[in-house]
């Protein structure tokens, strides 16, 4: 979210597009250990060596409430 009274509008959102960016979210994965939110960085050698969890999948998702799954 930019503030719309921010004096660096336009710097502002060309830091969010890099941060969301696969090249951005690999950095945060490798350098900050953030986990991506662009599944195929799960897939990316780099990512799964730089944090083991990275590389776990899940079988399923599981839904909180038992009668979401009828």
């Amino acid at each position: 979210m930019i503030n719309k009274s921010s004096e660096h509008i336009e710097e502002s959102w060309e830091l969010v597009k890099f941060l969301s960016s696969e090249e951005g979210q690999k950095i945060g994965a490798l350098e900050g250990a953030r986990a991506p939110t662009i599944e195929s960085l799960y897939e990316d050698e780099d990512v799964t060596e730089a944090n083991e969890l990275f590389a776990i999948q899940s079988s399923r998702k599981r839904s909180i409430m038992p009668w979401h799954g009828r």
